[in-house]
């Protein structure tokens, strides 16, 4: 799994790779590396931007709401 941003380049849209994060072997393997990738962003996210929300918090809600 990776993580990425999308940019804008030359008006189209491109994916740039921030990091790799691992390999699922499994469905619980995928579904913590999913909570490691939101605890991630968020992070990453809160450095660029702080927020008014703590990085976990953010990272809750987002997987509460994948579900």
């Amino acid at each position: 799994m990776w993580i990425v941003a999308s940019v804008r380049v030359d008006g189209k849209i491109r994916q740039r790779i921030l990091g790799h994060v691992g390999v699922a072997q499994d469905e619980q393997e995928k579904m913590v590396l999913l909570k490691f990738i939101e605890h991630t962003k968020a992070k990453m996210l809160q450095a660029r931007q702080p927020g008014l929300f703590p990085p976990e918090h953010v990272a809750a809600m987002a997987i509460e709401a994948s579900r």
